[in-house]
């Protein structure tokens, strides 16, 4: 019942936990149209080498969607196999890529921090042609030379992300249509195929601690209002609103907001 999780407090997610094992997943032939909202999964640690599996299996059904998710110590990918569909407010941990083998998807404000190991943080095979990413931020612990933040296809957006890689040498940040994107720690911005959209930078995006999972921002960190409008988004993965006044962030969450200063409890009527 897909009403069981709808409004829930993401930092209490209702939570599918498996405890051992490999080669399991969450869900399984997942039925055209189905949506998931505000759940979370963690352990279900697939065999890295194995992507015929996923913690969603969709089997190329149509238009799966889901809002509010988290995986965390999954160890292979999240949602694979997907054949359109919208995903809101995604977060991954320690995990396998957000989305493999997949087209037709639109993702707006997520964040993944891959598991040791793993190449991507999107994996789409670099021949999808109607995905499209916004708001998004990625860490890979680096060490592969094929490494890719988002692996999408030339004809995809990828617009308003930021990526850190830790370490390695080669590799490439982005395949799609790239812009007003931010990134470290790779050779170059591009990988072959992709298209400039304009406004991509080579720089630290100033994460607090992409490593840990937290992708806030630091103080005085440009991506804070460097990036631009997305349609039909209104808050970050707080809650806070978005775009703030200074402009819209290269990530899923606003710059740092912390509420409107009370100097007076008579204003408030209190």
């Amino acid at each position: 019942d897909t009403a069981l999780f709808l409004n829930h407090d993401p930092t209490t997610l209702p939570r599918l936990v498996f405890g051992g094992g490999t080669n399991v997943k969450a869900i399984d032939n997942i039925g055209a149209g189905s949506r998931f909202n505000g759940v979370g999964f963690s352990g279900f640690n697939l065999p890295g080498g194995s992507f015929a599996n996923g913690v969603l299996q969709c089997r190329s059904a149509a238009h799966i969607g889901g809002d509010n998710l988290d995986f965390v110590d999954c160890g292979a990918d999240c949602i694979q196999h997907c054949a359109g569909g919208t995903w809101t407010r995604i977060r991954g941990l320690r995990t396998g890529a957000l989305f493999r083998n997949s087209d037709g998807i639109t993702c707006k404000r997520f964040w993944v921090r891959a598991a040791t190991g793993i190449q991507y943080g999107v994996h789409l095979g670099g021949t999808a042609t109607t995905s499209a990413f916004y708001l998004g931020a990625v860490y890979l612990p680096g060490l592969n030379s094929t490494d890719i933040a988002i692996n999408a296809g030339p004809l995809c957006p990828i617009v308003g992300c930021s990526t850190k890689r830790a370490s390695g040498s080669g590799a490439s940040a982005w395949l799609g249509t790239v812009s007003y994107c931010t990134q470290t720690g790779f050779a170059g911005s591009l990988a072959g195929g992709s298209v400039d959209g304009g406004n991509n930078q080579a720089r630290d995006p100033l994460f607090v601690d992409p490593a840990a999972g937290d992708f806030h921002w630091q103080s005085g960190a440009l991506e804070f209002t460097s990036g631009v409008a997305v349609a039909g988004v209104t808050e970050d993965l707080d809650g806070f609103p978005m775009p703030l006044s200074g402009g819209w962030a290269r990530g899923p969450y606003s710059a740092d907001f912390t509420g409107p200063e009370v100097t007076s409890l008579v204003a408030l009527g209190l």
